[in-house]
Formats: C-alpha cells, structure tokens, sequence
C-alpha cells in the first residue's frame, strides 16, 4: 500500500430493499462476502484499488461498479435485478464468444458500426438462446476514450449482456501516443468498467481476467494477481471459464488448471485453434469482423456450459446459399463425399489409387485427422481421428502417410491401415500454430515453419534427427501455409519478414539465405527448369539459382501488378497466379465495406521470363473468408495441366481455361467455396470447400494447345 486507506461500507440488495447474503464483494484484491444483513465493509486505496464490484449471482442483470473516491465513503449500494431467464444450476448455458473487433473512430466508423449492429442482430438469430457474449480483448483498435464510449453504444444494444475483455491495443493511446504513467488501463475502466471480475452463469464460473500485465504495471498486476487467486479460492468446486485476451502459456494453463479451471477463451491470433492441455480444454477464435489470418471466415464460437458437458461450437456468420450444382458441358462431377467438419488450405493428396484429405476441426467435436479415400470411387478406405486440426497438405512416401497438427505434433500413419504407426511432439507443442504440412527428403521428414523452427525424423523409426530455428524468432507467429521445399539433398523453408533459408536435409545445417519480406499471405515456393520462384512483398517475385555454390542467387525479379500473391502453379511454358488486392490503410484501420468487395484476380505468364499472356477474374466470395476484406476471392491454387488451367475459386466454380488465351471453355458450380484443388491427372481433379465437400471432377473433352 502506498496510498491513503479509504473505509468502504456498503450494502447489496434486490430492488425491493431485500438484503442478499454471501455476496461476493471485492475492492480488485481482497475479497469479502455479504452479512444475513446484506452489509459488508472493505479497505480499499484509490490509487491501487480504484474500483469495488461484485461477483453477480447467476440470474441476475449487471450491477454497477463503483468509483473508490472519497464522496462515495459509506454509500455503496449494489442492486442486483432479476432477469427474465429461469435460474437453475442444473440448466445448460449458451455462451458467445468473440474477440477482436478492433473499432475506431477515426477509420470508416459509420459503416463499420452498422456491421458491427448487423452481425450482433445476426449472432442472435444463429443462436437465439444466447444468455451472455463475451468479447475476448482488442475490442479497440487503439483505446481512444471516443471509440470506447461508440463501442459500448453498440453493446448496450445489443439483444444479450455483452461482457469485453481488455487487450492490448485497448490501451495503445495511453501507452504509445499520451504516453501517460501507468497503469494504461484508465481509458477502459473510466468507460468499460473493472477490468477484471467474476459471475456465475448457471453452473458456471466466469472469470473476466486481461493477461497484459505490462499495461497494468508490476503492483497492479499483482494486486489482480491475488484477486484472481481469492476468486478461484472461494469457488474451489465450481466449474470454471475464464476469458483473456492473448493465447495462454504453457505454464499458466499448468497454474490453471491446478486450481481447477476448465477451459481458456481467448483471441489476439486472428486465428481459429481448440485443443486441450494440463486438462484445460483452450479455445482461440477468429475476429468477429474481418476473418482470419488463417483464412477462417468471420464468425464466433458458441459455447455449451452444462452440468456435465462442455461443448464447443464454431459459427460462420455468413453462410453460403443453397445453390444447385450445375454444370457446363465438358466438365463431369464423378463422386461427391461429404464430411461432418469444416475443411482448410491444406490440398488433397491424389497417389496412385488413393486421395488423401487432412481434417481439420473448428468446432473441437473429435473430427480432425486423415481421411483416405477411393479415388475411382469416392469410398472411405480409412479414417484416422487426431487429437488436433491438421490445416498443412500431408506428405507420401509408398508406405507412410506424414501430417503435423496446428498443435505441433508429427505423426507417421500406415498407408494401407491408417494406424498410426510413432507419433513426436515439435518443441514449443502445444502452443505451435502450424499450419504448413511436412516435407520428405531421402529418409526424413521435417515438419515446422521457419519462423518456429524446423525438426527432422527418421520416417521408419521417428527418431529425432536434428533441429534448425531463427534467432530471432521463436514462435510460428502469424498461421501461413507455406511448406517446406525439398531441392533434392536440401530443404528450402520461408522465414516471416526475413526471406529463404536453405538447410541441409540431413544435418539441418544453414547452407545460405535470401533476403525477402516474406508475409503471411505468401505461397510457397516453386521450382521451374531448377529455379527457384520466391514470392516477395509489395507484390513481387524472384527466380533464384539454389545450387550450392550460387548460394540463392538472384535472377531476375518481377511485379505481378495487381496485388500480392496468394497462390500459383507452374509447368515448363507456363507460370499461373492468384493475387490478393489489400484493403488496409497505412494504420491497419480502414476496412471495407462487405457490399463494396470486388473479385480476384489470376494471371498466366510465360514461365520463363514473366511476360503476361492473360489475366481473368473469380467471382464473390460466398462465405467471406479472405481476410481484412482482401479484394480477392480464391484460396486454392491454380492447376496447370498439358492440357487446361483449372481455376477454383471462393465463388464455389471451378472454371477450365484455354492455356494460351485464358478464354472458359467449361466450369461446374458446387455452390460452396472452394479452398484447395489437386490433380489427378490432365484430365480430372479433386476439390475439396470449406464446408466438407469432396469432389472428383473430370474433363471429358477438353480444348488441345494450339
């Protein structure tokens, strides 16, 4: 205490006058309960504890927090009201969970807030039985006083209680731009409220508890510290959540789940991740209005709190229409298989007699893992479920079948039975954010991204063999699908924000590099005639010679001229891409419009020296997937074929080109976006969208190269 103690008395009640007893009262540190008289008192320094509040009893509508200044001495008075929803400990409640909406004034904020009415008016009619949402941090995007008071406009209006969590760019103004003394958390508790708190929802116990300790400053984060250790204290037994804006560490969810918390909401990722640790089931969900880094759509998470059940569920907030598939002639839909989960970036595999697909799954339901089908037929050879998502295209050899999970664990499947033949954790498992498959070089495999770090394995045995990480990263950072590239004896991986680094694939050993602003909307790279094509940003390209003794060296560069790429394909005459247009001011604030996105663009070029041939257009994304309202609408890399170029796009059409003048010659409407294709051979294809749909596609006739 450094401060002048202030005596705080105070009374809690119905609005009838009716004492409540064993109320929880706090001053942010020290916790008390309610009198048979509804009486409590506490000490309380308003430097240090400038906020009283209350754990609100399940049922019962907020109350109001109050200010530890001196006029309010012996005055506090929490009137705790009945909500109209039936109040049982047995019940199941529904929870929405969302998180960083970034708002801001000074960006298009009358538009932005229309959406932000929109998708809450939305949420609700999803899920109807919602009895609290709960905004997981960044609900700013700067934590200005005026963007505050906006926001908590549109949440006072919203059909249910909306429950913000601080993050860290809800304190940017104080910490970057007033640059006033700490704690940096007075914008929000001067509008939002306490910072962090406590109520129980049915047979739940929710704790509202920022992570951001250094907007907080070291006394304050400790006095949250033991309030949060008297909280779980006091409600030992109860099954818990608590919300936070940053991803957890290890050790806090070891911290956690000793005292028994159950599961852990949070955001900060932009990114969609479920998987459970130290018996703690972890839920990270994408923005509520701009999507994913991961390319999930925008959308929020619903969660189930019953007696005996916790269940999680990841909800779209933009559907695809119902739309018949229709077909063009030339274009033949062979099989179609359906799968109960959401599929990702990562590309089937079609080898020999077999198409295998990994799983992915947002709604942590026990869906993810490796499906092998028939590829003649479409029949499910085998299925083998995974613990974690798998997000990264999956690697063959003739009898291993190799994946590694968002989590960061490696796994060597039977290719005939799909029994998991050894299993290995990358460092850092569980908190990778994989989303690259492995590469096969000789006898290993590597699996990782360059930023994280890479590992290699004996493929018969899983024996470690060597580890190779940056010095001056040590997390994956933001999800990207940019898998490992094997040049025969030598392993080429991308690095965020440093560019190419080639490694021996047996020793790992760093062999040379080549500087590049690699991002994470970046594809990886390809090899044509013994080149090396790297992607680069502002929307460039290089060919590279990665022979040893040239060390990566440039051979010529290229601008593709209508955005960064996202996606290509190349055979010995042509070079074929997807670029993304970006949509974002210098500040990362200006978003645009959902009405005014417009649609994507590929290019073909002579794969030799870049020149243009033909660019054409994809349609409107139907489920709002790409990013930050990137003006682009496919995911899915181009195939080119002898024969065609096949273009997929988020539009849900697959459309056949003419390979020398880009002219549609055929296509075939699934009517769900598609985010990844494969080829089987010239003729026929493999797609697979993001709501689980397999298809096997074949050309009947297709136009010859003229």
């Amino acid at each position: 205490m450094n401060g002048t103690l202030c005596q705080i008395n105070g009374f809690v009640g119905t609005p009838t006058g009716k004492p409540l007893q064993k109320i929880p009262v706090s001053n942010g540190e020290d916790i008390v309960l309610t009198d048979h008289r509804g009486r409590f008192a506490l000490a309380a320094d308003p430097k240090l504890h400038p906020i009283i509040f209350v754990t609100r009893p399940d049922g019962t509508d907020n109350a109001r927090w109050y200010t530890t200044t001196p006029h309010h001495d012996g005055s506090v008075k929490f009137v705790l009201r009945r909500r109209n929803r039936r109040r049982s400990s047995q019940r199941t409640v529904h929870i929405g969970h969302f998180t960083d909406t970034h708002f801001s004034v000074r960006s298009n904020m009358p538009a932005v807030a229309r959406q932000l009415r929109s998708d809450f008016h939305q949420l609700h009619r999803i899920v109807p039985d919602l009895e609290l949402l709960v905004g997981t941090g960044d609900m700013t995007n700067r934590g200005d006083i005026p963007s505050l008071h906006q926001l908590r406009r549109i949440f006072n209006q919203c059909a249910c209680p909306v429950i913000p969590v601080f993050g860290a760019c809800d304190g940017k103004n104080e910490q970057r731009e007033l640059k006033t003394a700490l704690p940096h958390i007075q914008h929000w508790e001067s509008v939002m409220g306490p910072t962090y708190f406590s109520l129980d929802v049915g047979p739940w116990h929710l704790i509202i508890c920022p992570a951001e300790d250094v907007y907080f400053g070291s006394t304050r984060a400790e006095i949250k510290r033991r309030w949060l250790e008297a909280d779980l204290a006091l409600t030992a037994g109860k099954r818990t959540l608590l919300a936070q804006h940053p991803p957890p560490t290890t050790a806090w969810l070891e911290f956690l789940g000793q005292r028994g918390v159950e599961a852990v909401v949070c955001g900060h990722w932009h990114t969609s991740k479920c998987y459970e640790y130290a018996g703690v089931t972890f839920c990270c969900t994408p923005p509520l209005v701009v999507g994913g880094v991961d390319y999930m759509p925008r959308g929020f998470r619903t969660l189930a709190l019953g007696t005996q059940k916790f269940q999680v569920s990841f909800k779209p907030l933009t559907q695809p229409q119902p739309h018949k598939t229709t077909i063009k002639k030339q274009l033949e839909l062979k099989w179609q298989v359906q799968v109960p989960t959401c599929l990702n970036r990562g590309q089937p595999v079609c080898d020999a007699e077999d198409v295998f697909i990994p799983l992915s799954d947002e709604s942590y339901s026990g869906q993810s893992g490796i499906l092998c089908l028939d590829a003649d037929t479409g029949r499910t050879r085998w299925l083998l479920h995974t613990t974690h998502s798998i997000r990264g295209t999956l690697a063959i050899t003739p009898d291993r079948v190799l994946a590694v999970t968002q989590a960061g664990q490696v796994l060597a499947v039977d290719r005939t039975t799909g029994r998991a033949a050894w299993t290995r954790t990358l460092s850092g498992y569980p908190h990778r954010w994989i989303h690259t498959g492995p590469v096969v070089a000789d006898d290993v495999v590597v699996a990782g991204t360059g930023t994280g770090g890479l590992e290699a394995f004996k493929i018969k045995s899983g024996k470690p063999q060597w580890r190779w990480a940056t010095s001056r990263q040590t997390t994956d950072y933001l999800p990207h699908f940019a898998t490992p590239l094997c040049l025969g004896s030598t392993i080429a991986v991308m690095v965020y924000h440093e560019g190419v680094a080639c490694l021996s694939a047996k020793t790992g050993r760093l062999l040379w590099r080549f500087k590049a602003h690699y991002d994470h909307c970046h594809p990886a790279m390809l090899l044509h005639r013994g080149w090396l094509l790297v992607p680069d940003a502002p929307g460039r390209f290089h060919a590279l010679d990665p022979r040893k003794r040239h060390k990566g060296r440039r051979l010529w560069s290229r601008r593709t001229g209508t955005g960064e790429l996202n996606g290509w394909a190349c055979d010995d005459q042509l070079l074929v891409f997807n670029t993304i247009e970006y949509d974002l001011s210098p500040g990362g604030e200006q978003i645009r419009p959902l009405e005014h996105i417009t649609g994507g663009m590929a290019q073909a070029r002579q794969a030799g020296c870049g020149r243009m041939l033909w660019q054409r257009g994809y349609g409107k994304d139907l489920v709002d997937v790409m990013p930050y309202r990137h003006g682009s609408h496919a995911l899915a890399g181009p195939l080119v074929t002898p024969r065609a170029i096949y273009l997929a796009g988020l539009d849900g059409q697959i459309r056949a080109l003419d390979r020398r003048t880009g002219k549609r010659f055929a296509a075939l409407q699934l009517g769900q976006p598609i985010v990844a294709t494969a080829s089987l051979s010239s003729q026929s294809l493999v797609a697979t969208t993001f709501t689980g749909t397999i298809a096997r596609i074949e050309a009947k006739t297709v136009l010859h190269e003229r």
